[in-house]
């Protein structure tokens, strides 16, 4: 729906517009109207007071550029956060072509980024950002790069292996600094929504490890991050994904330690895969 306001402006007269941009449905206009309303009359911002009181506070910060470029930066990431409707999830887009322009939503490692710096600014987004990521995952332990439209997985003839290493980064950094080991717990829904399929974090956590080990394993290829098969003749990965490894396995084990949680055999499997790592590449 487009909402039209006809505006009279008087000469040397100065009004300040603003529009509310989204996706419409019948309660749209009176969703528009309500922040409009809230919206404040100030040189900062139609709701700089809101982003104020939720922002990190760098104050203590004394290098002056340093401190703009923290706070441009954290509400630049928060600002871009959308709703997925299919997923009934909250996530940072990649920002670029792939959103805007082709109106896919890739790369889910790209997600897992983002959602980093938000363990520390806003711990209900990092969350939210992992669950949309492990939505996209099958039974296997497989993630899709992505999806266009109304949940509809992007057609892939390669598959990746970075999301699942990033996938236990984040979740690793999450517990580690939130100290949310209930997170573990929590039921996430295989791909797709609503076939009633559910794992909890902990399970699939598992399974990405699983797959990186057992279907990605630890070869040397020279390809960035893909290989063309779930079984590639050599079980290729990239040096990349396996820098990332070597420092997020001993960080996942020891969470999975202080959590309680982690069976006493899955930990051991992360220790030993590790030193497997190690031992081929150093």
């Amino acid at each position: 729906h487009v909402m039209m306001n006809d505006v009279k402006i008087r000469s040397g007269e100065t009004r300040v517009l603003y529009a509310v941009i989204g996706m419409s449905d019948s309660e749209t206009k009176k969703r528009a109207e309500e922040m409009i309303r809230k919206a404040e009359r100030g040189q900062y911002g139609a709701y700089a007071s809101l982003w104020k009181r939720n922002l990190p506070d760098f104050s203590d910060e004394r290098d002056n550029v340093r401190r703009r470029e923290m706070y441009w930066n954290s509400h630049m990431l928060e600002a871009s956060a959308m709703y997925d409707g299919y997923f009934k999830e909250t996530f940072i887009p990649q920002g670029g072509d792939c959103t805007y322009r082709y109106g896919e939503n890739l790369s889910n490692v790209n997600h897992l980024h983002a959602a980093l710096p938000m363990c520390y600014a806003n711990k209900d987004l990092a969350k939210s950002i992992i669950r949309y990521v492990m939505k996209h995952s099958d039974m296997l332990g497989r993630i899709s790069a992505g999806n266009i439209g109304y949940g509809h997985l992007v057609p892939e003839t390669m598959l990746d292996g970075d999301i699942q290493a990033e996938m236990l980064h984040v979740v690793s950094e999450y517990l580690r600094i939130t100290d949310d080991y209930a997170f573990l717990d929590e039921l996430v829904d295989i791909y797709p929504v609503g076939s009633g399929l559910k794992k909890t974090v902990l399970q699939m956590i598992e399974g990405y490890f699983l797959y990186l080990r057992d279907e990605v394993g630890k070869g040397t290829d020279e390809y960035d991050v893909h290989f063309f098969t779930d079984r590639h003749a050599y079980n290729s990965r990239s040096h990349e994904n396996y820098a990332l490894l070597s420092s997020v396995l001993p960080n996942l084990a020891m969470q999975l330690k202080i959590s309680g949680k982690g069976s006493e055999r899955f930990i051991k499997s992360i220790e030993r895969y590790h030193g497997e790592l190690e031992k081929a590449f150093l």
